[in-house]
């Protein structure tokens, strides 16, 4: 997924304060790379609860659709419910 996301910094403005913290949200803008900016972004994954799980899908969803529906169509097209 990491290489597929090209602007990692809308992702990171719709999580701001919703999924990350303000130290979070800086620790991951300051990384070089949008690669190196998704790695760190998932490190932080480990932690979160599934309403914070549904923040970040919704919001790969409004700034990356075209990765939401590669994945809904790799994934055979399973609906969420």
């Amino acid at each position: 997924m990491m290489p597929a996301v090209h602007k990692v910094d809308p992702l990171l403005d719709k999580l701001h304060g919703l999924v990350l913290r303000e130290e979070e949200y800086e620790a991951v803008r300051a990384e070089v790379t949008n690669q190196d900016k998704m790695r760190k972004l998932f490190s932080l994954s480990r932690s979160w609860t599934r309403t914070c799980k549904d923040q970040v899908y919704r919001a790969l969803k409004e700034t990356h659709p075209h990765l939401i529906m590669d994945l809904f169509e790799k994934s055979g097209g399973i609906s969420e419910g």
